[in-house]
């Protein structure tokens, strides 16, 4: 998927959430079409669509995306969009390549509180640690691909770029 001429890449991290929203979004409107948009689930879908898909695809490199050392300095290249207060989404972007891989967003159990060890930023370096998503870029592109969504059929596009 290309939008503002910038490839938007997931890693499976995010992936799996998304869908989880997606899901949940699709449940509160057919349970509740009336007033299902006042769900926390799908207020937290649409502000991580808008963030993924318009916002971040505007300008990745805004300072205000930048974290420094909150995942410590060999992950300073790592950004992050805050939003919600106590939600972040973790992403690393190449400026010439024109690229931006999503790997991960927070959840309802693991929200903002420093310190913790379920604040996200603890949680996420931890994942970087192990390895997943990758920390290196070219394994990060490896382990990345376009996400797939469900047509109004119900079965699943590939919208791949080649970069799995």
């Amino acid at each position: 998927m290309i939008v503002n001429g910038w490839t938007l890449l997931f890693h499976e991290a995010i992936v799996g959430q998304v869908k989880n929203l997606a899901d949940a979004y699709e449940r509160a409107r057919k349970t509740n079409p009336k007033s299902y948009r006042s769900n926390a689930n799908v207020k937290l879908f649409v502000a991580v669509a808008k963030l993924v898909l318009e916002v971040i695809p505007n300008d990745p490199s805004r300072t205000e995306y930048r974290q420094g050392n909150t995942l410590g300095p060999e992950y300073r290249h790592w950004f992050r969009a805050k939003f919600f207060s106590r939600f972040r989404l973790f992403f690393r972007y190449d400026s010439r390549a024109r690229i931006i891989v999503y790997a991960w967003v927070n959840d309802e159990q693991t929200l903002r509180q420093h310190g913790s060890k379920s604040d996200p930023y603890e949680i996420f370096r931890r994942m970087l640690e192990s390895g997943h998503p990758p920390n290196e870029w070219a394994a990060l592109m490896r382990s990345s691909g376009s996400f797939t969504r469900r047509n109004s059929a119900g079965c699943e596009e590939s919208r791949s770029t080649g970069a799995r």
